[in-house]
C-alpha cells in the first residue's frame, strides 16, 4: 500500500504548489492515473476537491460519488481505494497539511471531535462560490510567495503562517457548514489521554489489541479509559479500535492476494479461527466470502 505522509510534501513531479506544510498536488484525471497508485494511506490531513466533473471514490471501503466544487476532508489514517472518473472529465485536486501536534490540540482544545465525527458520516461538501474564491487565493498567494519569497531569509516562517492560516481557514468552512460551534475550554486530563488513545490506535496499523492493552498502554484503567473516550467521541474503545483493524484487513483482502492465515497472523489474531470469527462479527460473513464478493 502506498503512503502519503510529511515527505510527499515535496514529492519531485508531484506537487504543483508547496508551502512546507501545505502542498496542492496530484491535478489528476482518470481512472488508473499514472502517478498515483492504489489504495493509498494517508498520515496527513487531506482535502480531496473535484474541480471539474464526477468521480466515484471509496474512503475506506466506503462507495461515494464526488461532483463539481464538492469536498472531502480526509483524516490521518484513511484509506483510498479507487478513483473512478464518471464521464471522462473529471479534474480532482488534492491538497495536503501535515499534521504538527499543535494542529491535534487545536481539535482536542476547541472539543471539535464530535464535528470530526459527524465528518465521517456525512464527509462530501459543497464548496459556495465565495469559498471557491477564497481557495483560489490561497493557491495564487502561495505561488506567488514562494517566487518572491525566495531570497528572503525568512521564508520558512512566512510559509508555515501560510499552513496555519489555511488549516484556521478550513476549520472554519467546516464549523459553519456543520452548523457547530466550537467550544474554547482548558484541555483536561480526560481529552490527553483521549489523543494519546487515538495516537495509539494509529500507531498500531490495524493490529488487533484488547481493550486492557490499550488501557496499560496509557497507564489507565478499563474503566476509565472507556469513559473518557465516550465522552470525547460518542464511541467506545472497543469500537475504534475494531473500526481499525476492520479497515486494515479489508484493505489486504480487497487488493493482496495474503492467505488468511497470514491476514490473521498480521494483525495480532493467534490462529485464522479467532480472526474469522472477528470479522464475521462485524462483516456478517466470512473473509473468504468477503474477498470474493469485493475483487
Amino acid at each position: 500500500m502506498r503512503i502519503i505522509g510529511p515527505e510527499n510534501l515535496k514529492a519531485p513531479g508531484a506537487v504543483e504548489v508547496s508551502a512546507g506544510r501545505l502542498s496542492i498536488l496530484y491535478k489528476f484525471a482518470g481512472t488508473h492515473p499514472q502517478e498515483f497508485e492504489f489504495p493509498v494511506k494517508f498520515q496527513i490531513s487531506a482535502i480531496l476537491l473535484c474541480t471539474r466533473g464526477s468521480a466515484r471514490i471509496a474512503l475506506d471501503s466506503v462507495n461515494t460519488v464526488l461532483h463539481q466544487d464538492e469536498f472531502i476532508f480526509v483524516t490521518p489514517e484513511t484509506i483510498l481505494e479507487k478513483f473512478e472518473d464518471i464521464g471522462g472529465d473529471c479534474n480532482m485536486t488534492i491538497i495536503m497539511i501535515a499534521a504538527p501536534e499543535r494542529y491535534k490540540s487545536v481539535i482536542i482544545d476547541s472539543q471539535l471531535w464530535d464535528m470530526m465525527m459527524q465528518l465521517r458520516k456525512e464527509p462530501v461538501l459543497k464548496l459556495s462560490k465565495r469559498e471557491k474564491e477564497l481557495a483560489a487565493s490561497y493557491r495564487a498567494l502561495v505561488s506567488n510567495l514562494l517566487q518572491y519569497q525566495r531570497t528572503s531569509p525568512y521564508t520558512e516562517q512566512v510559509l508555515a503562517s501560510m499552513a496555519d492560516a489555511f488549516f484556521y481557514q478550513l476549520l472554519g468552512i467546516l464549523t459553519i457548514k456543520l452548523s457547530y460551534k466550537p467550544r474554547s475550554a482548558k484541555r483536561t486530563r480526560g481529552q490527553r489521554i483521549f489523543l494519546e488513545f487515538i495516537d495509539e490506535i494509529n500507531k498500531s496499523d490495524g493490529r488487533y489489541t484488547s481493550v486492557q492493552e490499550m488501557a496499560d498502554r496509557l497507564c489507565v484503567s478499563t474503566k476509565y479509559l472507556a469513559r473518557v473516550v465516550k465522552q470525547n467521541s460518542d464511541m467506545s474503545p472497543s469500537e475504534w479500535m475494531d473500526e481499525c483493524t476492520m479497515r486494515a484487513i479489508v484493505t489486504d483482502l480487497r487488493h493482496t492476494n495474503k492467505s488468511m492465515k497470514a491476514i490473521a497472523l498480521a494483525y495480532g489474531f493467534p490462529n485464522p479461527s479467532s480472526f474469522g470469527t472477528f470479522f464475521r462479527r462485524h462483516a456478517g460473513i466470512s473473509p473468504a466470502a468477503y474477498r470474493v464478493m469485493n475483487r
